[in-house]
């Protein structure tokens, strides 16, 4: 009698069944999650996630050195001339470009968050 200890049955095996849509669903997901890991793994470990451009419209002074230097991802309001984020991902391309935006804006109100 094989069990936890004196006295305690056995628990059955479990087995997943192919005919359960439920079980079918978790073995789709646990192979989407296999395959989301293994294209981590390719990638490498300095990958990450896309850089991302935000701007606080709240600091925004309306300079323009944003729009001038990468007009492919920013844009001024025509009513109160604040940064609009035209490309908040940008392509690789840009990255350069866009870190120069960031360290001239006088406000501080755009940054590149990279990984």
């Amino acid at each position: 009698m094989s069990g936890v200890g004196p006295g305690v049955p056995a628990s059955p095996a479990i087995s997943a069944d192919p005919a359960d849509p439920a079980d079918a669903a978790d073995a789709a997901d646990a192979a989407d999650a296999a395959d989301a890991a293994d294209a981590a793994d390719a990638a490498g470990p300095t990958a990450a996630a896309n850089p991302r451009v935000e701007a606080d419209r709240s600091r925004c002074c309306g300079a323009g050195m944003c729009t001038l230097n990468v007009p492919e991802v920013f844009d001024q309001n025509d009513a109160d001339g604040l940064v609009v984020v035209l490309d908040p991902e940008p392509p690789r391309e840009l990255h350069e470009a866009v870190r120069d935006a960031v360290n001239l804006c006088p406000a501080s109100a755009i940054s590149f968050i990279e990984g």
